[in-house]
């Protein structure tokens, strides 16, 4: 059980890193308005996290080839809560920035040696069901923390950064003598130290890439493409979301049951076509009503992917090397939304919203044929 609660706990604190500054950038823009650059500083307290967890995952998955991953989890906790809670702190906006990379960093460790820890603790038979839930976790987190950070913000903006406290309890879950010696012993990849390239899936690698633009990149478009088609009001693009992230939990929540039954392979060509089914429709939708109901579609291609891929790390990667290849994964998931928007932003004039969701249907769809065209895998027992 408390091994469950560490990973759940890991979990919501990666959901936290972005959702919690949101409700309160008006009141920070506000606050340090005297400041040069204050506009631009004031987004980069999100915007610094994208580059800071593309260093933090990988520096994780080679740390914790090397040593113990549970005084690992303990030592980012304890990072990312003192990084977290500092802002209530600080009267700078450059050293609130600061503060925020190492959140980042501390929180992508989080996620990368917390995806490897099933591996050293669980049998087969029980990772997919806790990826699943490690999934929905972070959905319901990100959820409730958005509220609950701006019912702290209207008793001031710095209030909001005390939710930061949570991986506190983390750090006590992840104290070794807590845990028992975990199955798969860390150390093991200590001979990979000097070719740490060796041994790479980069197809994995690919589809993890894939999988970030595909997770992310709708979510850049949805509230432009919403209110193009009937929802002026932010509430109403808010609780269009909120549903969408509800099924995602749910489907998450199935997730180890249904891939029991089917597989990895079908699971990631159901999921895929779902994502492309339901994209395209979202892109071609003329009202609301379609919107949802082809979000909804979406919503379900988006609770599965995600522990799909850990799951299927968990079982293709040795014991030795999978804290190291997690961890480009998850580097390589992190920085994939900066190429998707890069990529479609100088599109955006002539395609629109519609085209930039459309793109990402097609990536979705070819992702969907490539896995049925593969060779068959056994269904997980």
């Amino acid at each position: 059980m408390s091994f469950t609660l560490l990973l759940l706990s890991k979990q919501i604190t990666a959901a936290l890193v972005y959702t919690v500054p949101i409700p309160i950038l008006a009141g920070k823009t506000e606050a340090f308005g005297s400041e040069p650059g204050s506009a631009f500083k004031v987004k980069m307290v999100s915007g610094i996290l994208g580059p800071a967890m593309a260093v933090g995952a990988p520096l994780a998955g080679w740390l914790s080839s090397r040593y113990d991953r549970r005084g690992l989890l303990g030592i980012f906790a304890l990072l990312a809560a003192v990084s977290g809670v500092a802002p209530v702190f600080l009267d700078s906006l450059d050293g609130i920035i600061a503060t925020r990379f190492l959140l980042g960093l501390a929180a992508a460790a989080l996620m990368t040696i917390g995806y490897t820890m099933p591996g050293d603790y669980l049998p087969e038979a029980r990772r997919a069901g806790i990826f699943g839930l490690l999934s929905a976790t972070s959905m319901v987190a990100s959820v409730v923390s958005l509220p609950l950070s701006g019912w702290l913000g209207d008793s001031g903006w710095r209030l909001s950064f005390l939710i930061y406290m949570v991986p506190l309890f983390v750090a006590i879950l992840a104290l070794p003598q807590r845990l028992p010696p975990p199955l798969a012993v860390a150390g093991e990849g200590r001979k990979l130290a000097r070719g740490w390239y060796r041994g790479i899936p980069w197809g994995m690698v690919a589809l993890a890439f894939a999988i970030g633009i595909v997770l992310s990149i709708p979510g850049v478009y949805l509230s432009f493409h919403l209110a193009g088609i009937g929802a002026s009001q932010a509430s109403t693009i808010g609780l269009v979301m909120t549903f969408a992230t509800v099924v995602s939990a749910i489907s998450s929540i199935a997730y180890g049951t249904t891939v029991s039954a089917l597989g990895q392979r079908v699971v990631f060509v159901a999921t895929f076509a779902a994502m492309a089914a339901g994209l395209f429709g979202l892109s071609v939708a003329g009202n609301l009503v379609v919107a949802i109901a082809t979000l909804m579609l979406a919503g379900v291609g988006m609770g599965w992917l995600g522990p799909n891929l850990m799951g299927r790390l968990s079982e293709r990667v040795p014991d030795a090397g999978r804290g190291r290849i997690v961890g480009i994964v998850q580097c390589a998931m992190t920085i994939a939304p900066m190429f998707g928007i890069a990529l479609l932003e100088p599109l955006l004039p002539a395609i629109g919203t519609s085209g930039a969701l459309a793109a990402v249907a097609i990536l979705s769809a070819v992702c969907a044929c490539l896995f049925c065209l593969s060779p068959k895998e056994a269904v997980a027992k």
